[in-house]
């Protein structure tokens, strides 16, 4: 697991940020895939000993959830997992209006995540969020399994 990133800030009021983050599994078979690795962990879930489920199988959709496991097309483990990750975040009216992007791609499973909030200082010690996170992508993803729980949000931050 490996994580590549860049940040700048040379324009006024403005911050970028750039990440390429890599996953790895060592000792891969793709031609195993999920399957092999629910009857690896079916004794440590208690799950009745049987054949693998099939795919679609409740119990094999509970256990890529709690593995956070990610399945491509056809429904197999990929050795790599490439994600991208954007934020952009400018600062303005003299640090009272904070706007801020966040982007997190997954180039192997195109599932993202997308965060837009803009933030305002009432006082030194009081700050008004209005916001909006999107998820998107396939069920047997990380962001995808949360895809019907976009929202929009307002929050009250007080630092003392």
């Amino acid at each position: 697991h490996y994580m590549l990133g860049a940040d700048y800030s040379g324009f006024s009021n403005i911050m970028l940020s750039f990440q390429i983050e890599q996953k790895h599994i060592f000792g891969f078979k793709k031609d195993e895939g999920v399957l092999n690795l629910i009857k690896v962990h079916q004794p440590v879930m208690n799950f009745p000993e049987r054949d693998p489920p099939e795919t679609g199988d409740p119990d094999m959709e509970a256990l890529v959830n709690i593995l956070d496991i990610m399945l491509s097309e056809d429904g197999k483990l990929e050795e790599n997992e490439n994600i991208a990750t954007f934020v952009a975040d400018w600062r303005t009216l003299q640090d009272k209006l904070n706007t801020q992007l966040l982007v997190m791609y997954n180039i192997t499973y195109k599932d993202y995540f997308l965060k837009l909030s803009v933030g305002y200082n009432i006082t030194d010690a009081l700050w008004a969020y209005l916001g909006y996170n999107l998820l998107e992508g396939d069920d047997g993803t990380a962001f995808g399994i949360f895809d019907k729980n976009d929202n929009v949000y307002f929050k009250l931050r007080y630092s003392f």
